[in-house]
């Protein structure tokens, strides 16, 4: 990465490090113009499909979301929904027979309540 850096940092107002690091805390403002170019052009923005707000890498941007819009978690799978209608839908799809085996559990333990299940 460091040389990935350095290339697109050599504009002539670059400040050389005399301590033999390159990094972005070493590089003059006015160099940014290069930086921003090559970071515009050949590192476009990831935009957050919840708010709009925009990212430069996909891990920025899932950890954006994990924080921000996933708060609401399913209790079968842990997957993250941004709405409660949302992860309702979810759960109707992708958990319909688990739903319905607790229905049916439940409400034979109600007309039974001396029968046992064992879970296996």
């Amino acid at each position: 990465m460091t040389g990935h850096i350095s290339k697109y940092t050599s504009c002539s107002t670059r400040n050389d490090c005399h301590e033999g690091k390159s990094s972005f805390e070493h590089i003059l403002p006015a160099s940014s113009c290069c930086l921003g170019q090559h970071l515009d052009t050949k590192h476009p923005l990831i935009e957050c499909r919840y708010c709009s707000k925009s990212f430069r890498n996909s891990h920025s941007l899932r950890t954006h979301s994990e924080a921000m819009h996933l708060s609401y978690k399913c209790r079968d799978c842990g997957k993250g929904f941004i709405s409660r209608p949302a992860l309702n839908s979810h759960s109707k799809a992708a958990h319909f027979f688990t739903t319905l085996l607790e229905k049916i559990i439940t409400y034979v333990r109600e007309m039974r309540p001396g029968l046992s299940f064992s879970q296996q």
